[in-house]
């Protein structure tokens, strides 16, 4: 449509609004789950924007990964820290490595000297994504200058673009069209008539050498992860059962910090794992580890991982009141969990040559050896090596019921000391024995801004109907018949108002502030 001469305007026209409407459409239904991630994670920062873009300088300035680099003892990237008056650790994030190469740079631009055609259509998508690359702030290697770049013109009136927070991989479409201007560069050159067959294929093997040197990294740094002997053990044991590895939850939220790696040795045993999430770990799977117990091998970023306060497992009060020396080991086994690994350090990203293990935290890792030890009654691990200690479950003895919470209950809030409830909540109270049990239950529930009302349903049957007030109300549900195995309470709340915020503010809301269970 753009080159044939007799197309009219008419027609040109809704051609071209048919391929753009075509092209949205599309990218909407690719980008969606982006745009609406809104409902579970805040908005990209501009702070994001900035860390995870490229510097000018480090279009120029080879990684020290780079071969050039290794081998000349990093006297390159010194000198221009030095001259720029940078910090020598000069990379604060992945997206910084934007080295373009200088034999590359130079045969792009030599490529128009040949004038192929959609030479200049490359020029720009190159010119431009490296602009995108730079984030919204004009950075010198790592300090900002104050020029507002492109970026942030998308960045501030685009919708949805802050979800694009590593604006430095933009560098990717910079490189594409760089090798393909190279690419016309050396078939220009190959198509020369003042030089013998001979001279061409030497300069092109010339080319392929100083190119693939310039962006080489050899030897490039590698680490190979030694296995604890217990993992063999476990690799080795055929029965049905699940780790639990700890610190559980997901590096890129406050609910619990893990790192990835830890899911590296379940490769090595293959067995179920709890806590096993990846980096980008969704609300939905994180409040999985987020409930009642098992947040107890949480680490959160207040802790002293981070250099926050210290770690004792008593941090970990929350609604559900009963005594783990005595329910513990029955709630691992209802879990199925037959280990539990706690992990001394964690392994470091490949960028940082000085260490290959961070240390956890040795408050975080003494607390929930402290709780192990009160679960098990027992002064010692089953296994400890310099990386982990590890405890192996018994079968439970106690045939008294403990309580484990539901579906329905949101994150524990510390300072009103209670779970917010959804419209529909469970409490799961756990009958060891074989035949039914009478016991009673207490909650503790209170109203916010005006009185509510919920249903009690017992195992799906209807029990009672309460009215909960602004204060805190107790419900006693008296002579309840458990049956073996798990019973359900159920609470369905009248009215609520979702969404929940972090801060748990909503205008309709019943919190769950007590729970507890009382003898036959």
């Amino acid at each position: 449509i753009f080159k044939e001469k007799s197309v009219p305007n008419r027609t040109f026209i809704v051609n071209f609004l048919l391929i753009l409407g075509i092209g949205i459409f599309v990218s909407l239904l690719a980008f969606s789950p982006i745009l609406n991630s809104d409902s579970e994670y805040p908005n990209r920062t501009l702070d994001e924007h900035i860390r995870y873009s490229s510097g000018l300088a480090n279009f120029f300035t080879p990684t020290f990964f780079h071969s050039s680099q290794i081998y000349s003892d990093y006297n390159f990237m010194l000198e221009m820290n030095s001259l720029l008056n940078e910090d020598t650790q000069n990379n604060q994030s992945a997206e910084s490595f934007s080295y373009l190469g200088y034999p590359v740079i130079f045969l792009s631009i030599f490529a128009l000297k040949f004038r192929f055609k959609f030479s200049w259509f490359w020029v720009l998508i190159g010119v431009g994504s490296a602009l995108l690359s730079l984030g919204p702030e004009l950075k010198i290697l790592n300090n900002l200058t104050g020029i507002l770049m492109p970026e942030r013109i998308l960045y501030d009136y685009v919708p949805g673009w802050e979800e694009f927070r590593a604006s430095g991989r933009f560098v990717i479409i910079t490189h594409l069209s760089m090798a393909v201007l190279s690419a016309f560069a050396v078939n220009g050159i190959m198509k020369s008539k003042f030089l013998s067959k001979k001279i061409l294929v030497l300069i092109l093997v010339s080319i392929m050498v100083v190119i693939i040197f310039d962006v080489s990294a050899i030897p490039y740094p590698s680490y190979n992860e030694p296995v604890s002997k217990i993992y063999e053990e476990i690799r080795n044991d055929v029965s049905n059962f699940v780790v639990l590895e700890s610190p559980i939850g997901s590096m890129t939220t406050d609910r619990g910090i893990s790192h990835p790696t830890f899911g590296y040795y379940q490769t090595f045993h293959e067995k179920p794992i709890i806590g096993g999430y990846e980096s980008r770990a969704t609300v939905d799977e994180l409040e999985q580890t987020n409930t009642y117990f098992l947040k107890n091998f949480q680490l959160l970023k207040n802790q002293d991982f981070f250099g926050g306060d210290k770690y004792t497992h008593q941090d970990f009060n929350d609604i559900v009141k009963q005594d783990l020396g005595v329910h513990g080991v029955s709630i691992l086994n209802n879990l199925n969990i037959k280990y539990v690994i706690i992990h001394k350090s964690e392994l470091v990203s490949v960028s940082d040559l000085t260490t290959r293990h961070n240390s956890i935290g040795e408050s975080f890792v003494s607390g929930v050896s402290d709780l192990m030890l009160e679960i098990l009654d027992d002064k010692r691990s089953y296994f400890e090596d310099d990386k982990v200690i590890v405890y192996k479950i018994p079968k439970s003895n106690s045939e008294k019921p403990f309580i484990l919470l539901g579906e329905g209950w949101y994150e524990f809030d510390s300072d009103d000391q209670a779970r917010a409830m959804s419209p529909k909540a469970e409490i799961k109270i756990i009958n060891p024995k074989d035949t039914k049990v009478e016991y009673s239950i207490k909650i503790k529930l209170i109203g916010y801004k005006q009185e509510q009302k919920i249903q009690v349903l017992l195992n799906n049957k209807y029990l009672q109907e309460f009215n909960i007030p602004e204060t805190t109300t107790t419900l006693e549900l008296n002579k309840l018949k458990l049956s073996p195995g798990e019973n359900i309470i159920t609470l369905n709340s009248d009215r609520y108002e979702i969404w929940l915020d972090s801060h748990l503010e909503t205008e309709y809301k019943i919190s769950l502030i007590g729970l507890g269970i009382s003898g036959e």
